[in-house]
């Protein structure tokens, strides 16, 4: 069977314009719309023989061969070669996808390996193979691989989006078996299914997606496989988790370290000790599948224990501390869980024979068998009669579902299965099951919510995924990766295959789980550049470590010991960098909460490589710049010494984030951007010319993401930062909620800056909706960030009183040099009275210029400073500078002599800012202890910056 159509959407009877789907079953016929992994069925629409057009394509099939496989070419209205698909073969298969050149490809879900000059997929090859798969999932694709000493998920997500060619387009392969993908030559050649004996290919079912725009071609591809619901809104907070917490005591122990060094934090994860842990010293059986608390504490053995856990969980409720607690497919059969799940369901553990699957291992102690997920009583009963008593009723949002891949199984064992064909057989092998089992235990939480508590929005956490799991509210986590740096640059790559994915809610064990082989030396540098990425782009922000061997062999009941691996941001790493990208991350929450109401409505990805939306050449393929929305372009960091990198930016104004200064660019790379400022590692970004990014007030009482303070009160402050996009103007809406519930619709404020002649214009509409136990009246606050002067400030006509500095409780106006930024402020605004800030403008700024001081190979004794002595005074806007101290970079501060394996000396920085234009920059290093100089630098460095902007750096050395 072989069929070509153009589908309907499923609410009449117009045919999608933008979708083309291919379906081919060897195995006799299928039903072409019956869905498997997308959200909904697409009716047959027109069915395509020869040639069909639509507001979008042409699309023209031709002949088919020997297995009825017939070519389909897609062209553009104005007759460009746009994708052809040949199908050939008859288990595995091969779809050759012929393309344009010049053509970038993301997607596919989750693969980690070696870095490349560009690491989309073009050039590329995936296998199981090249990834170094574990043996045993080979055969389907979909499981875990090991990669730097860490165990990675190895992500199967059919969805390819290629952008860069006459017309953007994706991919989406309704398909559950293996798949793999060369693309090392034009066409590309998908490989589907496996050699294993047995194991099946089809039906393959292949839907090409359109759109005007990379980012409309993602939101139909959203359409198709179900777009995220928003989570709670303290998903977007930072979680504490180790593995593993076995006491309320080693979770208070955590707390209080966090507040007590103002750390804003929303909560706690629990790993396998909360409902009794695995077989450990002491315990010769495993609770794996009891899902109830441990509230026994075994006489004589240091075991876990959880007591009164909904007294306790509400007292942390109190306190807006969430938490998120683990659980297994896995149960042991010594448990209440078996029995009871097995006596009120009919075979809901997956079958081996005429008997339910057994395992043996220390995960699991003696016996364990393994839930079927495909049988939906088994889902409903685990969710009413586990999940729901004992953590949703104790106010559990956050739900970690691990081993979901499923880490172990047997091929030869049988599931109840699922319809693949569309004629209402079921597939029950474990090939026909694998790519789906999460899927299907993400869908069975979704319906016990649905069912149980429809109003409350919750995040599944998981490190197994395929197409449309989002859609179930998952967030997915990469794995159990180890402490290396090339680890962490995969990472950051992979975020962008999962953005185009559909995985909105990506993240990671920040620092890394397996900490085992770590260079100690370096862990400090590459805890505090993973959690400053992580700080911008995880969702949730997780740091988590492998503590097992500390907890369980521990002599004591104390919380910490030689034997445990740091992991919290106020204890490894650069302990400043950390609170400040933490606070910045908490900031911008009412950014990334709006971001996820948009992508929730329409499917808008909250985080796209900027290779999507600008067609600059220099983003082809670029994995290390990302965008928030499409307002701010954050550059990553991943190397041991780093200081500084290249930024490039598309053409148009762009804004330093963190000191205002505008770069208008005709798309090129900005140099030498640093990575140090004021002290702290701080990843260059961006804020796009025209972007209103809306904030929250963030201070050292700050306890959570909902700006509950340590006094009891609440600031819920709206904080505007507007970047002057000259006539081009923008807009964003603001959406809020109570963040818990989806009781009410959210509030909507629509915000719109554009000039009107030398004013800028900052329009705050009336809010929309309502939030329930908010105030009313609040602090609004707007930040002009202008390459003008701004003269005046009036609200609605009337002009505001000027003020000496930036308030958030006195009503006016006053500018902030430092960061090139004009804020205004009224403490007392209606949210539902419509507000109109105007800032007159009397021309432009005086030019500054920047430029970062650099000091290489400069090896120091512990209370030793490297200092830069100008040759003659540097003019600033402040008055001259006769010297500066320098800022050593985060694991390079204190090493002396260096080490044989040193990759380069130790780097001191600084940024001098708001210097006057057109004059030499000359001076000499020096090392000091207080104020004696101990050494000098017999070589000079100079450089003459020019009449305003960045100059780059001037680097010295030191030794």
């Amino acid at each position: 069977m072989f069929s070509v159509d153009l589908p309907k959407d499923g609410a009449g009877d117009d045919v999608l314009p933008d979708v083309v789907r291919v379906v081919a079953s060897n195995d006799g016929d299928c039903r072409p719309d019956h869905p498997v992994l997308l959200a909904r069925r697409l009716p047959v629409g027109a069915a395509v023989d020869a040639t069909a057009e639509t507001t979008l394509w042409k699309v023209l099939v031709g002949d088919p061969d020997e297995r009825g496989n017939r070519p389909v070419t897609v062209r553009t209205l104005d007759d460009r070669p746009l994708v052809a698909l040949q199908l050939s073969g008859g288990g595995p298969c091969v779809l050759d996808v012929q393309v344009a050149s010049g053509v970038q490809a993301w997607g596919l879900g989750q693969c980690f390996g070696p870095s490349s000059s560009r690491v989309d997929w073009v050039g590329r090859r995936r296998s199981v193979i090249d990834a170094n798969a574990q043996e045993r999932f080979r055969p389907y694709g979909h499981g875990t691989q090991e990669y730097e000493k860490g165990v990675e998920g190895y992500l199967q997500i059919p969805v390819l989006m290629v952008a860069g060619g006459p017309q953007p387009f994706a991919i989406v392969l309704d398909y559950v078996f293996r798949i793999e993908a060369d693309f090392g030559t034009n066409p590309w050649s998908f490989r589907l299914g496996s050699d294993v004996p047995g194991n099946p290919t089809f039906p393959v079912r292949v839907y090409l997606v359109g759109g005007a725009t990379s980012l409309d071609v993602r939101r139909r591809v959203m359409d198709l496989l179900g777009r995220p619901p928003v989570p709670p809104r303290k998903a977007f907070g930072l979680w504490m988790s180790e593995y593993g917490f076995e006491t309320w005591q080693d979770v208070d122990h955590v707390i209080g370290a966090l507040r007590g060094g103002a750390y804003p934090f929303d909560g706690i994860v629990l790993d396998l000790f909360w409902f009794g842990g695995i077989a450990q010293q002491g315990v010769d059986h495993s609770e794996v599948g009891r899902l109830g608390w441990d509230i026994t504490d075994t006489p004589g053995v240091n075991d876990p224990y959880f007591p009164d856990p909904q007294g306790r969980l509400a007292s942390y409720r109190n306190q807006h501390i969430g938490f998120a607690l683990i659980e297994e497919s896995y149960v042991n059969t010594s448990t209440s869980t078996y029995i009871e799940l097995g006596g009120a369901v009919q075979n809901p553990f997956v079958r081996l024979g005429p008997s339910d699957l057994q395992f043996t291992n220390v995960w699991f102690g003696q016996e364990a068998t393994m839930i079927d997920w495909s049988v939906p009583g088994a889902g409903a009963w685990i969710h009413d009669h586990r999940r729901k008593p004992f953590m949703v009723d104790y106010g559990v949002r956050v739900h970690w579902t691990d081993l979901g891949e499923p880490e172990f199984f047997n091929d030869r064992a049988r599931y109840a299965g699922h319809d693949l064909d569309g004629d209402g057989s079921r597939r029950t092998g474990h090939a026909d099951l694998a790519n789906v089992y999460n899927l299907f235990w993400h869908r069975s939480i979704d319906d016990g919510y649905s069912r149980k508590d429809p109003d409350q929005r919750r995040l599944l956490l998981t490190r197994a995924a395929t197409a449309g799991i989002q859609r179930y509210g998952a967030a997915v986590w990469s794995g159990d990766t180890s402490s290396r740096m090339p680890v962490l640059v995969s990472q950051l790559h992979n975020q962008a295959h999962m953005s185009c994915s559909g995985i909105d809610y990506y993240g990671s064990d920040v620092g890394g789980f397996h900490r085992q082989d770590a260079d100690a030396q370096r862990l400090d540098e590459l805890y505090t550049q993973w959690f400053a990425n992580s700080a911008w782009l995880d969702v949730p922000l997780r740091p988590h470590v492998n503590n097992y061997d500390f907890y369980t062999q521990r002599s004591d009941d104390k919380p910490d010991g030689a034997r445990r691996h740091p992991v919290a941001p106020y204890e490894v790493g650069h302990r400043p960098s950390n609170l400040a990208n933490l606070r910045t991350r908490y900031e911008l929450i009412p950014y990334f909460y709006s971001l996820a109401h948009q992508a929730s409505l329409d499917g808008t990805p909250m985080m796209p490589p900027p290779g999507l939306v600008y067609p600059d050449a220099a983003l082809l393929g670029v994995g290390h710049q990302k965008l928030i929305g499409i307002d701010l372009m954050v550059a990553v960091v991943a190397g041991h010494g780093e200081y500084a990198r290249s930024v490039y930016l598309p053409a148009g104004r762009w804004y330093d984030f963190w000191s205002g200064a505008a770069v208008e660019s005709a798309g090129q790379w900005v140099t030498f951007v640093p990575e140090y400022r004021d002290g702290v590692f701080r990843l260059p970004v961006f804020a796009r010319g025209g972007a209103v990014i809306p904030r929250m007030h963030v201070d050292d009482g700050t306890q959570d993401s909902a700006g509950h303070q340590a006094d009891g009160s609440r600031d819920e402050d709206l904080v505007l930062r507007v970047y002057d996009g000259g006539e081009v103007g923008g807009r964003f809406t603001v959406y809020e909620d109570d963040g818990e519930t989806r009781l009410t619709a959210p509030r909507t404020t629509d915000i719109v800056q554009r000039h009107e002649g030398e004013d800028i214009v900052v329009e705050v509409a009336a809010a929309e909706g309502l939030v329930p136990d908010s105030a009313d009246v609040r602090p609004l606050r707007i930040e002009v960030v202008s390459p003008l002067v701004v003269s005046g400030v009036a609200l609605n006509g009337v002009p505001l009183p000027p003020l000496q500095a930036p308030s958030r409780t006195q009503l006016g106006w006053a500018a902030d040099p430092a960061s090139r930024t004009v804020h205004a402020c009224v403490p007392d605004a209606g949210v539902a009275a419509a507000q109109t800030f105007r800032f007159a403008t009397a021309g432009t700024l005086p030019a500054t210029s920047s430029v970062l001081l650099v000091c290489d190979f400069a090896y120091t004794r512990w209370g030793e400073d490297v200092h830069a002595r100008f040759v003659t005074p540097v003019q600033t806007a402040h008055g001259p500078l006769t010297e500066v101290q320098l800022e050593p970079s985060v694991t390079y501060a204190y090493l002396y002599p260096a080490p044989a394996d040193h990759p380069s000396g130790p780097v001191w920085t600084l940024l001098l800012d708001h210097l006057q234009p057109n004059q030499e920059v000359r001076f000499a290093l020096e090392k000091r202890r207080g104020d004696v100089v101990v050494h000098t630098s017999p070589r000079q460095v100079f450089r003459h910056v020019g009449p305003g902007g960045y100059a780059g750096e001037i680097r010295g050395n030191l030794y």
